[in-house]
């Protein structure tokens, strides 16, 4: 029976796995964490449960096609829900703009709290689904390193329409032609972040962004985030995937011009096809040591980190839904400190998360799991221990100032993630969530391939290569590896 190996439990390498037992492989997954997920994963503390990685959750096609070509109802290991509220945004002045998934809802609500015509909102959302229809699907299942998908009639007339994508602009100046009131153009900025990017860098292209989150729907599982790897984890082991966990990966083995399997601290072990779902940096500097890394992967600017701060409330704050903003007053400001000079900002956008919302367990009645996140830089370091001091100072008073109530004295307890411990436990190079950020017209160009130019069976999977981060980019790129990889021959 032949063999692959897939180094990584993420939720690329966990979909990478499924699609490889899907062929009739005999799939091992060795992951140095002693659990699935990666970024991922969930934290327990005193009777509240966080959801600790990506809390937004669209394409659930991606996922649903996993379990279709295994065989198996998705419904018997998983449901989700559509959000009809997608997040309060909150500002300095006291507006709080509630963004219903309903493009003409939304209007409404964005003309009430701002004036803004609702046909600038609902032309705007047309724009976006164009762009998207132009180059979604193209870019999401296809490699960009491939001269086949430069020849294929999607590209063609992706190409022929160019000008539809606004690549030439970036986002913030598209976006500021679009609406004249600054609270919409920070809210439709805010994507950029997404993928730990600058909205005032990344091309106007990224505005498909919005069309799917609206259009095509923003969803959450009934459980929680972490259902979606309990439930990838338990499909996985449904058909046979073997999960080594505690099991770190010291090299990938080269013989003349293939992968031929890893090297652990247990031995080694052999495969027909080597898949990796870690960091495309980490895999050159620890597990492709013998292989020159092309020279624009470091050389790229790399996306923002992040700071969290995981509060259990002894109260709980009705101004709240599951996915909250705390907008910056000076957006530009922001985003130049993040970036330029990789320092700490005082006036920080403050993403509130509360998943008992929608999972009452998470938290005991009468009490709320705040996720406090901010973005910060990449580390390249900064003294984190006085980042962290005096962020937590100025989160706390920016939500107190911004919600009217008291907040320092309701946090009974806290546990604190910072860019030094995402890149300790997640493996993420200089603690970035996405690897290189989209900044630059070229960069979806520039994003490592999905395979090695010289090294036969040997791919890449994961948020730092093609496509790119999140749930479902992550699952696309296993979708893409799953196309060059040939069905299993029985061996006798």
């Amino acid at each position: 029976m032949k063999r692959a190996i897939v180094v990584g439990a993420g939720v690329a390498g966990l979909g990478m796995a499924i699609r490889l037992a899907a062929k009739g492989y005999k799939v091992a997954i060795h992951e140095k964490n002693s659990y699935s997920g990666g970024k991922m994963s969930q934290i327990e503390m005193d009777g509240f449960r966080f959801d600790s990685g990506p809390s937004l959750f669209t394409f659930p096609e991606y996922v649903e096609a996993l379990f279709q070509i295994s065989g198996k109802k998705v419904e018997d290991y998983i449901s989700w829900q559509r959000l009809d509220v997608l997040c309060n945004y909150f500002f300095e002045d006291g507006t709080m703009i509630r963004a219903y998934s309903d493009v003409d809802r939304f209007a409404d609500e964005a003309n009430e709290k701002t004036g803004e015509p609702k046909r600038n909102i609902q032309k705007y959302f047309s724009k976006c689904k164009t762009q998207y229809d132009l180059t979604g699907e193209l870019f999401i299942r296809n490699s960009f390193h491939k001269r086949k998908t430069f020849r294929s009639p999607e590209f063609r007339k992706a190409l022929k329409k160019g000008w539809k994508l606004d690549p030439l602009r970036t986002m913030h100046r598209a976006n500021s032609n679009y609406f004249k009131d600054k609270r919409l153009v920070k809210i439709f900025d805010r994507f950029a972040t997404y993928n730990g990017s600058n909205p005032y860098r990344v091309p106007a292209t990224l505005n498909v962004i919005p069309h799917i989150e609206h259009q095509l729907g923003a969803y959450f599982p009934e459980k929680g985030m972490i259902h979606i790897v309990e439930a990838l984890v338990r499909l996985a082991k449904d058909v046979g995937v073997e999960i080594n966990y505690e099991n770190q990966v010291d090299e990938i083995l080269i013989q003349g011009n293939s992968a031929v399997g890893i090297r652990t601290e247990y031995g080694v072990h052999e495969a027909d096809y080597v898949v990796t779902d870690v960091d495309i940096h980490l895999v050159y500097k620890q597990l492709l040591t013998d292989l020159k890394p092309p020279a624009r992967l470091f050389r790229h600017e790399k996306s923002t980190s992040a700071l969290i701060f995981y509060w259990a409330m002894d109260r709980e704050f009705p101004q709240m839904d599951l996915h909250n903003i705390f907008f910056a007053e000076e957006y530009q400001e922001e985003f130049e400190a993040l970036f330029d000079t990789k320092s700490f900002y005082s006036d920080p956008t403050v993403y509130v998360f509360v998943s008992k919302r929608l999972v009452p367990n998470d938290a005991p009645e009468g009490k709320e799991n705040w996720f406090v996140m901010i973005n910060v830089p990449e580390n390249v370091g900064q003294d984190w221990l006085n980042f962290t001091r005096l962020a937590r100072m100025f989160v706390i008073s920016k939500l107190e100032r911004m919600l009217g109530e008291e907040i320092s004295g309701s946090i009974m307890n806290e546990h604190v993630v910072n860019p030094v411990t995402l890149e300790i436990e997640t493996a993420a190079y200089h603690g970035s969530l996405y690897g290189n950020s989209s900044n630059g017209i070229f960069a979806a160009f520039n994003r490592h391939p999905n395979f090695h130019k010289k090294v036969e069976n040997l791919f890449f999977t994961g948020g730092s290569v093609h496509p790119g981060g999140g749930i479902p980019l992550c699952l696309a790129s296993a979708e893409i590896v799953d196309r060059w990889i040939p069905h299993a021959k029985v061996q006798p």
